[in-house]
């Protein structure tokens, strides 16, 4: 099983919205359902909050979830880097993370 997330290295727009999407699929490639997953932002991203509390998602049954993440912080040059984890209980076990960069509109 194993977990894989879209958009990592993406470069956006100052203070848009992006849906960063996780995929678990097994060891055949089909999307697992079910799979409860904890978004969390790196301590040194721009939107990083000690006390932001981020909902789990859940995979569908494609396999899989979205987060969505407005930076209203974001800063030219700035990033935010969204890890997923599996959360405990769950028939997997791992992470995988994705940094999407922010730059200003030419």
């Amino acid at each position: 099983v194993a977990i894989s997330v879209d958009s990592n290295g993406a470069y956006v727009a100052l203070k848009s919205t992006n849906v960063i999407t996780a995929t678990i699929t097994d060891a055949f490639g089909a999307g697992v359902a079910g799979v409860v997953l904890q978004p969390a932002l790196s301590s040194t991203s721009s939107n990083y909050s000690a006390t932001a509390v981020i909902p789990t998602v859940t995979t569908g049954a494609d396999g899989k979830a979205t987060y969505s993440l407005t930076d209203a912080a974001a800063v030219a040059a700035g990033f935010d880097k969204v890890t997923f984890t599996a959360v405990a209980g769950t028939t997997l076990a791992g992470t995988n993370n994705s940094t999407i960069h922010y730059s200003k509109p030419n």
